[in-house]
């Protein structure tokens, strides 16, 4: 395919970022295709700062890449955590957000929202108070501001299965019978490649999962979904 129909195609996917090839020195580049037309080429390693190209001279100088399908793989991850959270009733309101970018939000948006609150975060609220209303939350004083579970790690949906050593199968579904009981449960520590933990508490209908290093407090932290899958939420 010849870059011009690369560039073509990416337009008609409605794609505003890609990556590029400077033919000159062989460096790749995050780009951006503007209201204009115009093409916007970052600087390595800036998030706002590079070169502004018409399309003829862009394409004289770069060779657009056709981007991966990493936004369908972002869209197949939420509708999944959508509909796990629904079955067994946990994380509602995570839920929400989840279906919310499922819906109308495309993972260039919210790549672009998380640049933009960095950048100036006034602008990023009244960015999506006239695109994404529902990112928004008011606190006491009546101030908008960024529901950041939009944006940050939750926001990325990186699913897991979690894991309970040997007797995996069993504890799960020791997992899944007290939460279709809504029945406080707890696992204790196990010692797999990690410190593995689980806690549900059915008065909130939250469930939590954690891998930490052995014989340390630090480590990975997960919201369960159900008895089975969990969502990444931080590292400590």
């Amino acid at each position: 395919m010849k870059d011009k129909d690369i560039l073509e195609q990416i337009k008609a996917n409605k794609s505003q970022r890609f990556m590029a090839i400077n033919i000159g020195d062989n460096t790749k580049h995050r780009c951006c295709i503007e209201s204009d037309g115009n093409i916007f080429v970052y600087a390595r390693n800036k998030k706002r700062y590079g070169w502004r190209f018409g399309e003829e001279q862009f394409l004289r100088q770069f060779t657009p890449l056709m981007p991966n399908d990493e936004n369908a793989q972002w869209k197949r991850r939420l509708k999944r955590a959508v509909k796990l959270c629904r079955e067994s009733g946990l994380w509602a309101d995570i839920a929400i957000v989840w279906d919310n970018l499922y819906k109308y939000v495309t993972l260039d948006e919210k790549k672009k929202i998380y640049d933009m609150s960095w950048d100036n975060r006034e602008a990023a609220v009244a960015y999506c108070k006239e695109h994404y209303p529902f990112m928004l939350k008011t606190d006491s004083d009546g101030n908008e501001y960024l529901n950041t579970d939009y944006i940050w790690e939750l926001s990325r949906c990186e699913l897991k299965s979690m894991y309970f050593g040997y007797n995996n199968a069993q504890e799960k579904e020791q997992i899944r019978k007290a939460i279709s009981e809504h029945r406080q449960y707890t696992v204790p520590r196990i010692r797999t490649n990690y410190d593995v933990s689980f806690s549900y508490n059915p008065d909130s209908n939250r469930a939590f999962y954690s891998e930490e290093y052995k014989n340390c407090g630090n480590g990975h932290y997960y919201l369960a979904l159900n008895h089975s899958t969990a969502v990444f939420c931080e590292n400590d």
